[in-house]
């Protein structure tokens, strides 16, 4: 059975003229003729709109237009303007940027995700990181900055390095994930640190309730485990100014609020109950509640969620169903309406419709759980666009769109 949280019936869309914008409406749009100057101890997303960077929205036009259900290209008419995040995970990739900061107008914010950690992907990439493809500093973020203080009229909200610390943290003895960890710690501070600028905001990942939830005891508590690694990167970053807090369900399925959360058949009753982080609300308490408790830290603690693929729950067998999962849904449209004081965002973090990793042997970034019996068959290897699942999205869609 398919089961749809409160907040989900808060997609609503309102009216949309069912001929494509195209991109020079949106440039048009007056750009800011000051520099930036972002508050991070307050919401921004109050003030500013999630842009629909170019990059994928000319993706998501090319798609829509080859649509042949006239009712599902209806929907995706309604969706053309939504803001998603852009991304960039390599060295190459950074063009990406400099061609999606050139339409911002004056009140949308720019949401870029920095995924261009060597070896971040270890469980996939299986390479040994004994020495690094590219230097991360140097190749990756100097690049970065010099775009970002480039464009000091344009407001920045960053997603750094999504899934590394659950890769590392959640495979103790497996030998190529625990090389990463001196990779983040040699890296990542270092990132933030040039990343402290007055016209970014900055959040970590934190990965979501089904990672992290687990409280089995004093010997076996991931909640701790993540708190204190979230905590000691803020603080070897010397505490940057622009740090407002963290990601939670990025290219994730969870709810937000669904109670009381999914509970799969392989978890028995005396199992589930070890994890109460059920739905992401919940993940936040409990994670803000270890940040204070168990640790006394004042690291900000202000956040943001993606739900670009949580419209639908009850399609999953496990927690562990991460890969191009069928039957789910475009979920709750970016907004700063989240009645919680904890949770500054709902954004569209993952591009719809771009494959998490290939459902064929010997694929990039191929992982069993990519063909395993929840997932969108047949999909092309990671980073590729599916024009099949981007219209299940649509199709899966509670309520109808």
């Amino acid at each position: 059975m398919k089961l749809v949280s409160f907040f989900a019936a808060l997609i609503g869309l309102g009216a949309f003229s069912l001929a494509l914008p195209t991109t020079e409406n949106l440039e048009a749009r007056q750009a800011c003729n000051s520099s930036v100057a972002l508050d991070a101890k307050k919401n921004v997303w109050l003030n500013y709109t999630l842009h629909p960077q170019s990059v994928y929205r000319k993706q998501f036009v090319t798609a829509t237009e080859a649509i042949s259900d006239r009712e599902l290209k209806d929907k995706a008419l309604k969706l053309v303007n939504v803001g998603t995040f852009v991304w960039i995970e390599t060295p190459e990739e950074i063009g990406k940027l400099i061609e999606a900061v050139k339409d911002v107008p004056c009140k949308n914010i720019l949401g870029v995700v920095l995924a261009g950690l060597p070896y971040n992907d270890c469980l996939s990439s299986r390479a040994p990181p004994i020495t690094t493809l590219w230097d991360y500093q140097s190749q990756f973020i100097d690049p970065i900055v010099k775009i970002i203080k480039t464009h000091p009229n344009t407001a920045f909200a960053l997603i750094i390095e999504p899934s590394v610390i659950a890769n590392y943290l959640l495979n103790p003895d497996d030998e190529v994930c625990q090389r990463v960890k001196p990779i983040w710690y040699n890296n990542i501070p270092l990132a933030l640190k040039s990343l402290n600028l007055p016209n970014v905001i900055q959040y970590l990942d934190a990965g979501h309730g089904g990672i992290f939830g687990h409280q089995d005891g004093p010997n076996y508590n991931d909640l701790k485990k993540v708190s204190k690694e979230l905590i000691d990167t803020w603080e070897a970053a010397s505490r940057p100014e622009q740090f407002r807090g963290v990601a939670v369900n990025f290219r994730g399925y969870n709810s937000w609020d669904l109670s009381p959360g999914e509970i799969f058949p392989d978890e028995y009753p005396c199992l589930w109950t070890k994890n109460k982080a059920r739905n992401e609300k919940t993940y936040l308490y409990l994670l803000e509640s270890s940040i204070r408790k168990d640790y006394n830290s004042t690291m900000p603690f202000h956040n943001i969620m993606d739900t670009t693929r949580s419209g639908v729950q009850g399609v999953r067998d496990s927690w562990d169903d991460s890969c191009n999962v069928n039957g789910m849904a475009w979920g709750i449209k970016p907004t700063s309406n989240t009645l919680d004081e904890r949770l500054d965002a709902f954004v569209w973090a993952t591009e719809g419709g771009v494959s998490d990793g290939g459902s064929e042997v010997g694929a990039t970034g191929y992982r069993s759980v990519c063909a395993n019996r929840v997932a969108f068959k047949p999909m092309p290897e990671r980073g590729m666009f599916s024009q099949a699942y981007f219209e299940s999205l649509f199709k899966c869609s509670n309520p109808s769109l």
